[in-house]
């Protein structure tokens, strides 16, 4: 129950007045309330937070150090500075690489 003071001291107490977005009276400092945006903002003050908004690369947002993601090349290479690897770039008589000693594979004779 609410306590009615005596007099008319009370300037006209807006009550339980209270608006859509959290504000209560039109002296309350105007509260983004629940205003949630689709990026994870609350209101135009906080800091435009990317939210979820995650590229197809695995970035998030702008200023994250451009993950090349899942960005996996034909070879094993994920990205343009990995040491290009033959990954699976294998010979027909069992060689992996250029690199690897020169086996002889399957040859088998009869």
């Amino acid at each position: 129950m609410e306590m009615i003071e005596e007099g008319t001291r009370r300037r006209g107490g807006q009550g339980m007045r209270e608006e859509n977005d959290g504000r209560v009276g039109k002296r309350s400092r105007g509260g983004q309330g629940m205003r949630e945006e689709n990026d994870g903002r609350v209101g135009k003050r906080s800091r435009g937070g990317q939210g979820m908004r995650e590229e197809n690369d695995g970035r998030v947002g702008k200023r994250s150090r451009g993950g090349q993601g899942m960005r996996e090349e034909n070879d094993g290479r994920v990205g343009k500075r990995s040491r290009g690897g033959q990954g699976m770039r294998e010979e027909n008589d069992g060689r992996v690489g250029k690199r690897s000693r020169g086996g002889q594979g399957m040859r088998e004779e009869n």
